[in-house]
């Protein structure tokens, strides 16, 4: 059968499931796509862009099995732990503003332990604090600290093991996000939700983003399910700063082209994007892992809530950028499946290598 023919049936297929689509990629990559999200029964929500233009738009299957409700451009999915892409771009746009300054140490703005003297903002950043990771969760139950008595901000960062003086590895820390929040907070007097509003929802226009996941007006959400295929509910509100927003895919959109274009969010956003520290192989910038993907580095971050699995990964030299959405924790895991989805297309996009190792991925 020819590729033509093969392709023709393969697009048909698609359309069957799909909602709709837009596509200025090649049809190889087109297809690739296509075989992806078939053979994967994936549901969700795929982009691709760069700073002049969207190349690829398309959305699959169901956002509520129940209900038999389509996913379209209108569906709300939570993001997991790619918040921290935002709330590191926060800290930056206040260091930027004169705020703050990411080499002070954190008890410069917050209440801190005597064995946090050594602690600095960046090192929360980039994960070398030394903190563990799910501390916040363990006693307290902190969705605001704006009005926080300072007594409590207090006993809670005291109730937070250090595990490791900073910049002596790498440890991954919800925990670490949710004190920048604090932070963030307490230096603008309002909510973090407000803060996100009024410096990255408004400027770039993302007018479905939220931190609660009840939609705003003329949007719906998308329920989430387990590998099982069972409906998933879970209460992210402590996971503030860390874990908490929602959006649809084309507020993903302007958010992937506003934080790497110079000027719109921040001057330089390269400092977001670079290598400061060793985690396995590949390094985590402020917010943003950094990897090397066949000849080619992208930066990104991926994440995994309860029912939810989000990735966005861009070129560091093209500024091609993949966002996929899915309300299936079936994409969750070490495979890493969506990640690897991402980094074939930006390797299509940009010239870098086959696309046919992608296959293997797909199984």
């Amino acid at each position: 059968m020819s590729f033509l023919v093969s392709f023709s049936i393969l697009m048909s297929s698609l359309c069957i499931y799909a909602a709709s689509m837009t596509s200025k990629l090649s049809k190889n990559t087109t297809s690739m796509i296509a075989d992806f999200s078939l053979k994967n029964k994936f549901s969700g929500a795929i982009a691709v862009a760069n700073p002049n233009e969207i190349l690829f738009e398309n959305y699959y299957g169901l956002a509520n099995r129940e209900q038999r409700y389509k996913i379209d451009q209108k569906t709300v999915f939570r993001i997991g732990s790619i918040t921290k892409e935002f709330t590191a771009t926060i800290i930056l746009i206040l260091d930027q503003m004169g705020k703050l300054d990411i080499n002070d140490p954190v008890s410069k703005y917050l209440p801190a332990p005597k064995a946090w003297k050594s602690i600095k903002v960046r090192h929360l950043l980039e994960h070398s604090s030394g903190i563990e990771n799910q501390a916040t969760y363990k006693n307290y139950r902190i969705t605001s600290f704006k009005d926080a008595p300072e007594k409590s901000i207090l006993s809670w960062l005291e109730s937070i093991e250090i595990l490791r003086s900073p910049e002596k590895g790498f440890g991954y820390s919800n925990a670490g996000y949710n004190i920048l929040a604090c932070i963030i907070e307490r230096l603008n007097h309002q909510k973090y939700a407000d803060v996100l509003k009024k410096l990255i929802f408004k400027p770039l226009s993302m007018g479905g983003a939220s931190v609660t996941f009840v939609p705003l007006k003329n949007y719906k959400k998308a329920k989430g399910y387990s590998s099982k295929g069972e409906h998933i509910e879970f209460d992210m509100s402590t996971y503030v700063g860390a874990g908490e927003i929602t959006m649809t895919l084309d507020d993903f959109q302007k958010w992937a082209i506003g934080i790497t274009t110079p000027g719109k969010l921040l001057n330089d956003p390269k400092l977001l994007f670079q290598k400061r520290i060793q985690r396995h192989d590949q390094y985590y910038g402020y917010g943003f892992m950094v990897e090397n993907q066949n000849g080619f580095s992208v930066a990104g971050h991926n994440g995994h809530t309860p029912g939810f699995v989000s990735t966005h990964f861009f070129s560091l030299k093209n500024k091609t950028h993949v966002v996929i959405l899915t309300n299936n924790e079936l994409f969750a895991g070490p495979s890493r499946k969506l990640d690897k989805l991402a980094w074939n297309i930006i390797g299509a996009v940009d010239g870098y290598g086959s696309i046919l190792r992608l296959l293997k991925y797909s199984k």
